[in-house]
């Protein structure tokens, strides 16, 4: 029996394309650069755009989940991911390692956000600790 090219082979095989990553909307591609090398060398692969869309959808969800979210009460602390003040520690993480311009340009992203999130948000000592993220560079 003759050998198959590879080629007829490959041809044969069910094409698989890897799942796509999550970008960050509207920003540079300098900024989308240095964000896929952190995550490359210290974290995962489109984990930045997934913290800032659960800090956005957290911030713009309904104004009782705010009211009602204490740190301790986390679900189930295996998925810290769905946690929005991991998800903001995160954020924090990143804009203090990624160099200036990069960090300034997904700051303009993230400010709004923690702005709408004191606005919306009463200063009682339950919501002191994710107010204190929000401080930084």
């Amino acid at each position: 029996m003759p050998r198959r090219r590879p080629a007829q082979v490959r041809a044969q095989l069910p094409f698989r394309r890897p799942p796509p990553v999550r970008q960050i909307p509207r920003v540079s591609a300098l900024t989308t650069r240095c964000v896929a090398e952190l995550e490359r060398a210290r974290f995962r692969t489109g984990r930045t755009a997934e913290a800032l869309e659960g800090w956005a959808r957290f911030v713009r969800g309904p104004s009782a989940a705010i009211a009602r979210y204490r740190i301790e009460l986390n679900p189930c602390p295996c998925c810290d991911d769905d946690d929005p003040a991991v998800g903001r520690a995160f954020l924090r993480t990143v804009l203090n390692t990624l160099p200036a311009k990069a960090a300034r340009e997904l700051l303009e992203l993230v400010r709004p956000l923690d702005r709408l999130y004191l606005a919306r948000s009463s200063p009682t000592p339950e919501h002191a600790e994710l107010r204190a993220l929000l401080t930084c560079r």
